[in-house]
């Protein structure tokens, strides 16, 4: 190792304890001026990226920057190899079996952005493998997968991280007696430039959500977003906030559109609309499915906007009940093939 530089252990164990309000930050996710602090070549770490579609290959792609991507693997071997191509510039090793990847012994870190369901198990074996983790969000699907995961980080002694590229914020249910307006924004205004730095420097999205009085108000919600003028100032849009909130969803997405980076769809229940529309500001999640309340048609409407605008980013379906999620999706189905 580069007796001027930290060795790699003492590296990611410095950088563990980085924490943002996203959580733990990747030490490949650091700014430039980390990759400099590693040193030689021989201080870059080796890498194996498992999972390497859609946000998997970004995360890799990341990594690339501070070790040398090594090994990719996914079980959609196209996939895999496209990775292979643009990750690793043709120089890795290509898997679709991620236990070969474990294998080797080069490898000293691995990423994991693999379907959701697959986090936790290929987390622990990775562990047990002696490699240092790099892990996407959601972790894990029970309390029980979080605490062996605990058990295992304490047995191998390896570095764990959990990453997520966007966080979510908005304002207080209510407005606050004795303050005006203007004031109650430049509140909202100044905590959100404490975080802003942060979120840059980690390259971390923070999503204000409509959710609150001042934030399901279209032109309010815009000013806080134009203030930043940062490409890490973003809007997780809301449909079922926003019709709570008494707007009209399809005018309000079109309104910020150029912001959203996710989109929860959420309806509302004719009995719900009738006694809280217009007095509410959010709802946690829709009784009834995707497709059958009183925001179907807005819901609709706002997802042909997105197509119209050639929009990317992420839909999810935010609904009560197993059944509910299923038709949901199904009804989803439906309007995107419109």
């Amino acid at each position: 190792m580069n007796g001027s530089g930290p060795s790699r252990r003492d590296f990611l164990g410095r950088s563990a304890g980085i924490v943002t309000a996203g959580g733990v930050v990747p030490y490949w996710l650091t700014n430039s001026g980390a990759a400099a602090e590693q040193g030689s070549k021989n201080d870059r770490p080796n890498v194996g990226a498992i999972g390497v579609g859609g946000r998997g290959s970004e995360i890799a792609g990341y990594a690339g920057r501070h070790g040398d991507v090594v090994a990719v693997c996914d079980v959609h071997l196209a996939r895999a190899r496209k990775a292979w191509a643009v990750v690793s510039g043709d120089k890795a090793a290509v898997y679709q079996d991620h236990h070969k990847l474990l294998d080797r012994k080069d490898i000293d870190v691995v990423t994991i952005g693999t379907t959701e369901h697959w986090h936790s198990k290929i987390a622990i074996e990775a562990m047990q493998a002696g490699k240092d983790v790099y892990c996407e969000k959601p972790l894990t699907f029970s309390i029980d997968e979080g605490k062996q995961i605990c058990q295992v980080v304490k047995q191998t002694g390896r570095v764990f991280q959990v990453g997520i590229p966007y966080v979510d914020t908005t304002d207080g249910a209510a407005k606050l007696p004795g303050m005006s307006d203007r004031e109650q924004i430049g509140i909202i205004k100044y905590h959100l430039a404490q975080c802003v730095p942060v979120a840059e420097n980690y390259n971390v999205t923070i999503n204000v959500e409509p959710h609150g009085p001042f934030t399901t108000n279209p032109e309010m919600l815009l000013e806080i977003i134009d203030h930043f003028d940062s490409p890490h100032v973003k809007i997780n849009f809301d449909t079922g906030n926003s019709f709570i909130s008494g707007q009209d969803p399809v005018t309000f997405l079109e309104q910020v559109i150029q912001y959203v980076t996710h989109l929860p769809l959420k309806d509302v229940s004719q009995e719900l609309t009738a006694a809280a529309r217009g007095k509410d500001t959010g709802i946690a999640s829709s009784s009834v499915y995707v497709g059958q309340g009183a925001n179907a048609e807005n819901i609709s409407e706002c997802i042909q906007l997105l197509k119209k605008h050639n929009w990317d980013g992420v839909l999810s379906i935010e609904v009560d009940g197993d059944q509910n999620v299923q038709s949901s999706i199904e009804w989803l189905r439906g309007q995107l093939d419109q």
